[in-house]
């Protein structure tokens, strides 16, 4: 139908659309003060829209396309292509993109959402691993079925979010969310009873789709982060993913280069090839994933006990940090915990972490209670369990030290319980 009232003129892009069914000529974009309404919102997004600018500026946007925000769009893999990229279930893995107007600042965000492991922490066994993963696979964090084409903005916060105003640093980005749904940290490549831990044709599959499609070797800046488990993946991948972005752009801009020269006429090397390779930085914003290896209130290695195993089923030890391995190479359990590794990253890493973890809290020490009014333990601590408290932050500062010396590095280390 071919239709075109004022509140669809003033307010939606229907009026394109009218003019290509219809034949006639939409009314022309006006300027608002300098700049046209659709200038205006393709300058700041998150700030701008053809109603803020109406309501707020008085602007008439008549015959501007007033775009909306941007959406997050689901990108399923291959299966051609990436035959092994697959959820736990078995199912084509994939990735959600926003493209930003900052089109060389990109931010890739790995999901969290823990890792599935035997319950029994005591002594867990393949078999009670293998029962959690099973279970973990029927839901989205085990299988692709039920992923949404539109990632809802309720999951876009943080640095996620497209608003200004709350993130006045990544807003404009074009931000890259990989969910999560492999069970090990974007690690692991082998099928074990029908179970697909194939986290590291994962991650590689969104690094070449990213390098082939998104244009993302372009990009002057790229900042690798996730939360929880997927900030585990961070510290586990950081190196890698770093060193292959890199190379990567090194080596475009090197045949750039040479077919420049070749239409120009020129021979011999750009002197400049080696500053051209040097222009993408790579940063580590690891959130909440600094996992400490200690013992619970009982003086079991709970948690550990539960990664060791379901690494062990896995055989995701080989996609860890390469440098990790090598330094303990008739221990690779080791390189599950930053504390072991986290001063061997090359990547330049700013760690968001709490000295007083929930995660650690609950499932590391197995503590149910809190010093004070919190909103999930509402029993009092014990003075023998507040000194757990006190070794976990403590812990961690010193996990970090070596880390934080390093030039470029830095924490932001909150003490809030």
């Amino acid at each position: 139908d071919c239709w075109c009232n004022d509140f669809c003129q003033a307010h939606g892009n229907c009026c394109s659309d009218y003019a290509v069914e219809c034949g006639e000529k939409p009314a022309k974009c006006e300027k608002c003060g300098r700049y046209t309404c659709d200038e205006w919102i393709e300058w700041d997004a998150g700030k701008y829209t053809c109603e803020s600018l109406a309501h707020d500026w008085g602007c008439a946007c008549a015959g501007c396309k007033c775009k909306g925000k941007a959406q997050m769009t689901l990108n399923l893999f291959s299966e051609q292509k990436h035959p092994e990229a697959r959820c736990l279930d078995g199912s084509i893995a994939g990735y959600y993109i926003r493209p930003g107007n900052e089109k060389v600042k990109f931010l890739v965000f790995l999901e969290g959402g823990g890792w599935c492991y035997d319950q029994n922490c005591k002594e867990p066994t393949p078999d009670g691993t293998l029962k959690d993963c099973w279970k973990r696979s029927s839901g989205n964090l085990g299988s692709s079925k039920r992923w949404p084409t539109i990632k809802p903005q309720e999951y876009l916060t943080g640095i996620l979010s497209e608003d200004v105003k709350e993130n006045p640093v990544f807003s404009n980005w074009t931000v890259v969310f990989v969910p999560y749904c492999d069970g090990a940290s974007f690690t692991g490549n082998s099928v074990v009873d029908g179970l697909h831990f194939k986290g590291e044709p994962i991650l590689k599959a969104v690094l070449t789709e990213l390098e082939s499609k998104e244009g993302i070797l372009d990009a002057s800046r790229v900042v690798l982060s996730g939360g929880s488990a997927g900030a585990s993946a961070v510290y586990f991948h950081a190196d890698y993913i770093a060193k292959r972005l890199k190379g990567g752009a090194c080596s475009r801009s090197e045949t750039l280069q040479k077919r420049m020269l070749s239409m120009l006429g020129a021979a011999g090397p750009d002197d400049n090839a080696d500053e051209t390779c040097r222009q993408m930085e790579v940063l580590a914003l690891p959130d909440a994933g600094f996992f400490l290896d200690v013992p619970d209130h009982e003086g079991v290695r709970c948690w550990p006990n539960q990664m060791i195993g379901l690494f062990n089923v896995s055989g995701g030890y080989s996609s860890l940090h390469a440098g990790c391995l090598d330094k303990y190479k008739s221990e690779p359990w080791r390189c599950l915990f930053p504390e072991y590794f986290a001063d061997l990253m090359e990547t330049r890493l700013f760690i968001l972490n709490s000295l007083y973890d929930s995660s650690e809290i609950t499932y590391s020490l197995g503590l149910d209670c809190c010093p004070g009014d919190c909103p999930y333990w509402k029993r009092a601590c014990t003075p023998s369990e507040m000194q757990l408290y006190e070794k976990l932050r403590l812990g961690h500062l010193e996990a970090w030290k070596d880390v934080v010396r390093r030039p470029g590095n830095g924490v932001w280390a909150i003490s809030c319980i």
